[in-house]
């Protein structure tokens, strides 16, 4: 019978740090899904707005340009 190289403590360890590594990026998929549905859900929402010019900066960032001499205004 042959013994493993490491002990089995450190196996258990490997296993416990794989399964928490696992449910941090099934919470960080959920996380930024549903920030990129809700990103798509506002742009469609904008883009069916009439008179509202939508301008998108560095992916995260919005402008309004309203009708008019009105100034940008950000969403918050």
């Amino acid at each position: 019978m042959m013994q493993s190289f490491f002990p089995r403590h450190t196996d258990v360890t490997w296993k416990n740090n794989y399964v928490r590594m696992q449910d941090f990026l099934a919470h960080q998929s959920g996380f930024y899904g549903a920030a990129e549905r809700k990103w798509k859900e506002m742009m469609e929402n904008l883009q069916n707005h009439k008179g509202i010019l939508c301008l998108v900066i560095e992916k995260w960032h919005l402008l309004l340009l309203l009708e008019g001499n009105e100034r940008f205004q950000p969403l918050s």
